[in-house]
């Protein structure tokens, strides 16, 4: 049994590391507030080119030239990023 993220276990020349102390959850995004306007329910940006088929209601298109924003709000057009919330 692993009592902390540095023990390891090795078995057959492998090495097998317990990282779950270390993983924090992402809050989910429908439930995180905008920041700057309040809004709830914030979207994950897609970045490239979509087709017709692409559920645009389900995301904002971020357009060709990526950012470090992931996330963004409809009302307000705020961006930003997801692991900062």
């Amino acid at each position: 049994m692993l009592r902390t993220h540095s023990d390891v276990i090795v078995s057959g020349g492998f090495y097998a590391f317990d990282m779950s102390a270390n993983l924090k959850r992402r809050k989910r995004l429908r439930t995180l507030v905008c920041p700057q306007c309040g809004a709830l329910g914030l979207k994950r940006i897609i970045y490239g080119m979509p087709d017709e088929d692409f559920p645009f209601e389900k995301y904002i298109v971020g357009g060709c030239i990526m950012s470090e924003a992931d996330i963004g709000c409809t009302k307000c057009d705020w961006v930003g990023i997801w692991s900062e919330l």
